[in-house]
């Protein structure tokens, strides 16, 4: 099974290559990118993985869908559109704070677009437009940030927000 890496490895602070062929490797890859996120029925670890937090520097990432809770896997996903408007914080959320597999015991606010347009391919090879909102765009926004090498963390710094830990 695949690991999450965590800082301060440096494939986290990578640019991510295209997928150029979706073929059964990056299939078996994203499968088990969605075992980490549910390593058991009914048991969640998180909601978003890009393939970089597994060690691979491959532009994928996999989302659970807060309302369906099944994943949503994208090859190769660009946003090729945000809104104007932006809010602080996860929307549709009790915790308001992002927090990060790769990051652990980490948590804050960060600023993103309220609303995203994502070009992406799905397993198939497909290429889909789509428009996200609310708390799962924000789960995207974050994972694509990782296929860029920029972690939640640096966006706190250069929003000046506040970053919080705890001990464990």
């Amino acid at each position: 099974m695949l690991k999450v890496i965590t800082l301060p490895n440096p494939i986290l602070r990578q640019k991510a290559k295209p997928v150029d062929k979706i073929d059964a490797e990056i299939k078996k890859l994203v499968g088990e990118m969605i075992k980490v996120l549910r390593p058991q029925p009914r048991k969640f670890t998180g909601i978003g993985l890009a393939a970089p937090q597994v060690g691979k520097s491959l532009r994928i990432i996999v989302v659970c869908s807060r309302h369906s809770r099944k994943f949503l896997p994208m090859i190769n996903p660009k946003i090729i559109w945000h809104s104007k408007r932006t809010h602080l914080g996860v929307p549709e959320s009790k915790n308001p704070y992002e927090g990060c597999l790769s990051v652990p015991c980490v948590w804050g606010k960060v600023r993103r677009y309220s609303v995203i347009k994502v070009r992406y391919q799905n397993l198939a090879g497909t290429e889909i437009i789509r428009r996200f909102r609310g708390f799962t765009g924000v789960v995207i926004q974050h994972e694509i940030d990782h296929l860029d090498g920029i972690l939640f963390i640096d966006r706190i710094k250069e929003q000046k927000g506040e970053i919080i830990s705890k001990l464990t």
